[in-house]
């Protein structure tokens, strides 16, 4: 008799703990969350400008984990619900490791997972997105490559070159002495998604690709990198060229033609 009441109790646990682990589970499993990070008692995503943000997604026998700059999935041997919390087993030598996650308000946007907030991927509009500053993981110089690397990407996809600065535009000089004479070409070519700014002179020619800024009938050109990436501009930030429009002629500026600040009427070619 007593053997038959044990076997009752077991199945009885059983099906009790059979229960308990399906409870609300659809709410993890197939879920993607997001680590979160406080700032000024403000919850927000913060983009690492050297990692992806840690994120976590459930599966029934196996765990995505995204630490930020490795990513591995693991097994799971099992998992259940206990006291408000989840708890999934992975199978780790020498000791097995738990993972608990619990929702932190009603609506199960925030979860605790092993102590860490995320929140749920299907919640992240809800929340400001920023990005850490780019100086807080690399030195001066790289971050002024990325700022101009994100401008340029920025403009191709604006398409800030409209029709009517599309095409090819030479500066010819020619200087003649007693004995030599010599040859400068300055070619401006601008199309739907680059514009390269070019000289060429004997020992002496560079081929930048640029960027731009339209301000009115003006586009103000900004160096990207050369073509062989050899030459390396001294001051980013100000202006390559300045190119403009007035009465159907066109003019460019540029220290790189005259230091003087002297400006040049460019022919249209193509």
């Amino acid at each position: 008799m007593l053997k038959y009441i044990s076997i009752i109790l077991i199945i009885s646990l059983l099906t009790s703990c059979e229960e308990d682990k399906n409870i609300e589970i659809e709410n993890i499993i197939g879920h993607t969350f997001f680590r979160i990070d406080t700032i000024n008692s403000i919850k927000v995503l913060k983009q690492p400008c050297n990692a992806n943000i840690a994120t976590f997604r459930f599966y029934k026998d196996s765990i995505y984990h995204n630490w930020g700059q490795e990513v591995e999935r693991f097994n799971i041997i099992n998992y259940f619900k206990k006291e408000g919390y989840y708890s999934f087993t992975r199978k780790f030598e020498p000791k097995n490791e738990i993972y608990k996650i619990k929702p932190i308000d009603k609506e199960k946007n925030y979860w605790l997972i092993n102590g860490e907030v995320f929140i749920d991927s299907l919640y992240t509009s809800k929340i400001e997105k920023i990005e850490q500053p780019c100086i807080e993981c690399w030195d001066k110089e790289t971050c002024n490559e990325y700022a101009r690397e994100e401008r340029f990407k920025k403009w191709n996809l604006k398409d800030k070159a409209i029709k009517k600065w599309r095409g090819e535009y030479l500066l010819y000089f020619e200087n003649e002495s007693a004995d030599l004479r010599t040859h400068v070409n300055f070619k401006l070519r601008i199309k739907k998604d680059s514009i390269l700014f070019s000289r060429q002179r004997y020992s002496a020619n560079f081929d930048y690709l640029c960027y731009a800024n339209q301000k009115k009938d003006t586009l103000f050109l900004y160096y990207y990198r050369t073509l062989d990436e050899e030459i390396k501009m001294e001051n980013y930030e100000k202006y390559l060229a300045k190119f403009y429009i007035n009465k159907s002629k066109y003019y460019i500026k540029s220290n790189e033609i005259d230091e003087s600040g002297k400006i040049f009427e460019i022919e249209k070619i193509k």
